[in-house]
């Protein structure tokens, strides 16, 4: 028995590309796995002696349908970023023998549509970098630090390298527009891939920076421990990484009680929310609405933070030590393996 597993290998950044490598890693304790580019172009039908395996799904499946009828089983690994999935992206489900998500929320979500035995959860996990005691620096980040031991400010982060509008920072600019006139000491520093993304003039007219491009993953710790305070502020997404990743590295979190997060961060982190619009507008799977964090109540909080910053760095680094165990890829690696090849496969 051989697995195939296809995901955007030609894209080593992408996040699904970075989940499959830790499945990957730890189904070959178990299984034989070929590793093929969702891109690559088949001319052949799998047989039933060939488990396959997509990361994602719908945006490669109609490359795959009349490739899989035959497969001793089809496994689709993929994400509700809203709380509702069109006909279309149930459609394209039903040729999955299993689905596979990264959390609790979207376990709920694609219980709405098919059986609770189709749908096996599995979070993601902090790379092996973030575990690493003590304070990551890198040459990239020094007119941070200058400004950090020049001008004692509170550096606020969040990272949105994509779909602005389903990671909230219109929602994050708010927040901001109207701390700035309350702490003066505060300073948003946005993780973007562009170098002028369309916030870029607003942001910069408040004062704030942008790293943009891609970090090596020690580069992205490096980012997370010049933070004081991050805000999550998306409306969707099947898990956000980046707050689990902020959290850590010891920094206290802001974001929406409501949404695929809430099941990682601790409850001082979750502000009260209220229904956001699709969450992705036009996209043909993911319709449904999502939350957005109440800026007033948002903006309260942080100042709390930030004048309590030890305190609440404290009850992260805490909260972290107690949950860690649930989200490593090495402790997650027996899960990863029951929900591809469980049930005697």
């Amino acid at each position: 028995m051989i697995l195939e597993y296809f995901y955007p290998l030609h894209n080593p950044y992408d996040s699904f590309s970075i989940v499959a490598r830790h499945h990957i890693k730890a189904l070959r304790k178990a299984i034989t796995v070929y590793e093929l580019s969702n891109t690559t172009t088949i001319n052949y039908t799998f047989t039933n002696r060939e488990i396959v395996a997509f990361q994602p799904w719908l945006y490669v499946a109609d490359r795959f349908l009349n490739k899989i009828g035959n497969a001793k089983l089809v496994i689709c690994v993929d994400v509700a970023d809203s709380d509702e999935l069109s006909g279309n992206a149930v459609a394209r489900f039903q040729y999955c023998d299993r689905i596979i998500v990264p959390s609790k929320f979207n376990e709920e979500v694609f219980s709405k549509y098919f059986t609770k035995d189709t749908i096996f959860y599995v979070p993601h996990g902090v790379e092996d970098e973030f575990l690493k005691p003590g304070k990551v620096l890198s040459r990239e980040f020094e007119p941070i630090y200058r400004l950090k031991r020049e001008k004692n400010v509170i550096i606020i982060g969040t990272w949105v390298t994509h779909s602005e509008w389903r990671k909230g920072i219109d929602v994050i600019l708010a927040i901001y527009r109207t701390l700035k006139k309350m702490k003066k000491n505060v300073f948003l520093f946005v993780k973007s891939r562009e170098k002028e993304p369309p916030y870029y003039t607003e942001l910069m007219s408040l004062g704030g920076a942008i790293n943009s491009g891609f970090l090596t993953t020690e580069q992205k710790v490096a980012w997370y421990d010049t933070l004081d305070l991050y805000i999550l502020g998306s409306r969707g997404g099947g898990f956000e990484i980046t707050g689990l990743e902020a959290i850590s590295r010891g920094v206290p979190v802001i974001s929406a009680d409501k949404g695929s997060w809430v099941e990682y961060l601790p409850s001082f982190s979750l502000m009260p929310s209220r229904r956001s619009e699709q969450v992705l507008p036009g996209n043909p799977f993911h319709i449904g609405k999502g939350w957005e964090i109440d800026v007033n109540k948002a903006i309260d909080k942080i100042i709390d933070v930030v004048d309590n910053i030890n305190t609440y760095k404290k009850k992260t680094e805490e909260w972290w030590l107690s949950m860690k165990d649930r989200y490593t890829w090495e402790s997650n690696e027996e899960r990863i393996r029951n929900a591809y090849l469980g049930d005697g496969m």
